[in-house]
Formats: structure tokens, sequence, C-alpha cells
């Protein structure tokens, strides 16, 4: 919640989400440019179940499947 803001959207913008983060605290979405973004999820409604999006890392990429102990 420190980081410096990159974009302000519209209220009301309805982007994709693409993946969350391990904590579920973030979430990732495409923006209309293409690019990817973090939004913080208790800034946002989400219309879906998110908890069926992938988790990524913080390149974006998909998270590895943790290994049982």
């Amino acid at each position: 919640m420190t980081a410096t803001i990159l974009s302000v959207l519209p209220n009301g913008a309805v982007l994709p989400v693409t993946g969350r983060s391990g904590d579920g605290l973030w979430l990732q979405v495409r923006l209309p440019d293409s690019q990817l973004a973090w939004v913080f999820r208790e800034a946002v409604n989400v219309s879906s179940n998110i908890e069926e999006a992938p988790i990524v890392g913080e390149g974006g990429d998909i998270a590895a499947p943790a290994t049982p102990a």
C-alpha cells in the first residue's frame, strides 16, 4: 500500500483478472492497453469466484504447485 500509484482507472472499470497473489491480497488484472497490473483486492469489487484464479508470481508467471512435505 506504500508503492507509487502508476495508473488510476475510472470508477466502474471492468478488468479481467488473470491471477492472484498467494496470500489473496492482490489481483493481477489486464489493463485496456493489454499490460498486466496488480490491484489491491480490498479496493475492488469482484464479480466472480476469485479463488479460481491461478496464483501467479511477481513477474506474472503462474506459480509452481507446492510440493507436499
